[in-house]
């Protein structure tokens, strides 16, 4: 018998046992079914049903004498089942838009506000992707004389982030007023493109550049196209909810399952080769027991956030296997278009 195969007492067998096992985390008996869910079969019943269900591989026995257990498949068949109903809650959805409207509006703030919450309210991991700042479009920049030797480059980009850079240059007699007028042709010119296209652009215009500017301005431009953007570049993962696991009962009880959350805040980069997958993908996106190293016990629950069409970063939860589904779905997916409505009316 395929998965798609199954009736709907199997399937709700399947979902009785699971979500018993993700409340207790031990292994689900057909008594216990019969006892604590309304189903109008016999234990003996139920019995056999479970054992149709581990011969499919959703359902595996740990001892001879427990009860069962879903397997990875048996997960992700549940959630592949249950995603499109789940609904956020009431008084979650109240706790998230309360936290949008206390919060620090800020951009980078908000990423690490944000990952702190997802903890908070979860008891696991939460973890925000930034966006690629190579990739950021430009909204204003300004250069300003410090002193005969060096010019401060203020740059912000579309989410009104601001980075500044120092450029050093010979001691010549450069005036304010020629660097507003530089600061004046390259927002005018290039306002609303990606930092790095600007860069390209105007080494395609350094001709032109150099008719209308003089030589010390131009100097000035031929340093800030050797820029770099940031010393951070590219895309990070905000990491936070050590501290929620050490509490979990499911932690408690699984010594080595902590070590591997561990192993998680210690090796980012892996994390961020398997989240950088959200970018390719709309919508909500589901890990179970991934193979990526330390992640193979694991559930991860995603979802992007954009500005405009555009994908910038994501946002999730990283927790056991045995995860309550059902809330945490909708709960990362309504979270991550409250972060796109919020960017979209920047």
């Amino acid at each position: 018998m395929r998965w798609n195969e199954l009736n709907d007492r199997a399937k709700n067998i399947l979902f009785c046992v699971i979500n018993e096992f993700i409340k207790t985390g031990e292994p689900v008996g057909s008594r216990t079914i019969s006892k604590k869910y309304n189903i109008n079969l016999s234990p003996a019943t139920i019995r056999n049903i479970m054992a149709d269900l581990e011969d499919m591989g959703l359902l595996t026995q740990p001892h001879t004498s427990a009860g069962r257990i879903p397997t990875k498949e048996g997960l992700k068949f549940y959630v592949n089942t249950v995603m499109d109903i789940c609904k956020v809650p009431e008084i979650l959805k109240n706790k998230i838009d309360n936290f949008f409207k206390s919060s620090d509006m800020n951009f980078q703030n908000i990423l690490n506000d944000i990952s702190n919450f997802l903890a908070n309210i979860t008891n696991y991991i939460g973890i925000v992707v930034s966006p690629d700042l190579k990739k950021l479009k430009l909204k204003h920049i300004e250069f300003v004389k410090l002193n005969e030797r060096q010019i401060l480059v203020i740059i912000v980009n579309e989410l009104g982030q601001v980075e500044n850079k120092i450029i050093d240059v010979e001691k010549d007699d450069i005036s304010q007023i020629q660097l507003d007028k530089l600061s004046q042709y390259i927002n005018n010119k290039f306002a609303g493109k990606e930092l790095l296209e600007i860069k390209n652009d105007i080494l395609k215009e350094i001709e032109f550049l150099k008719n209308n500017f003089n030589s010390k301005i131009t100097s000035i431009i031929d340093k800030f196209t050797e820029i770099e953007w940031k010393e951070k570049a590219e895309k990070e993962v905000i990491i936070k909810g050590l501290n929620k696991l050490l509490e979990s009962d499911v932690i408690k009880s699984d010594f080595n399952q902590l070590k591997k959350f561990i192993k998680i805040f210690e090796e980012k980069s892996q994390l961020l080769d398997l989240l950088d997958k959200t970018y390719k993908s709309p919508g909500i996106q589901i890990y179970i027991g991934s193979n990526f190293p330390y992640l193979e016990d694991m559930s991860i629950i995603t979802s992007p956030y954009y500005k405009g069409d555009t994908i910038l970063g994501s946002i999730g939860i990283i927790g056991p296997l045995r995860m309550n589904y059902q809330q945490i779905i909708p709960l990362v997916d309504y979270t991550s278009k409250i972060i796109s409505s919020l960017l979209e009316d920047n």
